[in-house]
């Protein structure tokens, strides 16, 4: 079977995205100019897969390009790992990345899921700028405060999201000023608790909604207090952050922290991001015996962004 007739197989929806696709490329609102756009935004690889189609002597861009080459590639690359709803998600946002809102709009339409799939899913600026911890007014504490995000150990269990998911509210807190009291391995056990009691494997978006409470000092004034914040976890099905996302002094401004899902070795695995550089990834890891771990883009499936809001 070959990968374009696998991905049909992912689901109602994604044939009713793949459709919409093959009727762009018909009715020539999706070319070659744009698909290469498309492509590029589906991942890296599978843009290089259509420039090597391209110099092919007998090219000519239409709907078998589209299914082959495109989608085909997008399938074995990405696609074979993902739920359906990711992979429609993604689609979308590759559309729209490309210019092509009007067949993501039918796309939304078609599935009938408008309210889950119909926005990007990575954050605007005036998003990240506005969900900041603020003024705080809580029952002070007397308990030793915690460092800043460094390693942790999730042991056996398939826990890497609350791991990473922790570090990211941690390095939020942090950039806001505040220490998280008890520290960041008590935190990230809670998390668990919370979220993965029978330390089932998660995804990061999983996380998103969920309320935490924590109690955290002042870096400057020294108070402690108990806050409730809400998580929210917007994902990105892309190897590599948009140009705005690169800047590590862009992120810590705005109260943003990323986590990646990488393909590695030892199978898929979620990462608290440290920076991006020279088109790989610096994570400080929840593996005990590699603490810190550098990912190349082309291993990331998919980024997701975190940010908090206090309740």
């Amino acid at each position: 079977m070959s990968y374009f007739k696998q991905l049909k197989t992912k689901g109602t929806d994604v044939e009713r995205a793949i459709e919409e696709i093959l009727e762009g490329v018909e009715n020539a609102i999706i070319h070659g100019g744009n698909a290469e756009t498309l492509a590029e935004e589906l991942h890296s690889a599978v843009k290089g897969d259509l420039i090597h189609a391209s110099r092919e002597n007998s090219y000519k861009f239409g709907k078998q390009v589209m299914k082959d080459v495109i989608l085909g590639n997008y399938y074995n690359k990405v696609a074979c790992k993902l739920p359906s709803k990711q992979i429609v998600d993604a689609i979308i946002t590759a559309l729209r990345e490309a210019d092509l809102e009007s067949i993501a709009d039918k796309i939304v339409d078609a599935c009938k899921k408008e309210s889950d799939i119909s926005t990007p899913t990575s954050p605007s600026p005036a998003q990240a700028n506005r969900k900041i911890i603020t003024g705080l007014s809580k029952t002070p504490h007397k308990i030793p405060t915690s460092t800043a995000v460094g390693p942790s150990d999730q042991g056996n269990d398939p826990v890497c999201a609350s791991h990473a998911v922790g570090k990211g509210v941690v390095g939020i807190l942090d950039d806001c000023g505040f220490d998280v009291v008890k520290g960041q391995e008590q935190f990230i056990n809670d998390i668990v608790n919370q979220v993965q009691p029978t330390a089932q494997a998660k995804n990061p978006d999983e996380f998103n909604k969920e309320e935490l409470n924590v109690t955290i000092k002042s870096k400057t004034e020294g108070k402690e207090y108990d806050v409730k914040v809400k998580i929210d976890i917007q994902t990105d099905m892309r190897s590599s952050p948009k140009p705005c996302w690169v800047d590590e002094s862009e992120l810590k401004e705005k109260k943003v922290k990323m986590i990646i899902r990488a393909q590695l070795p030892q199978g898929n695995h979620a990462l608290f991001v440290k920076n991006y550089k020279a088109d790989s990834y610096q994570c400080i890891n929840s593996w005990a015996k590699q603490p810190f771990l550098t990912v190349p883009k082309d291993d990331v499936y998919a980024l997701d962004y975190i940010q908090i809001t206090e309740m």
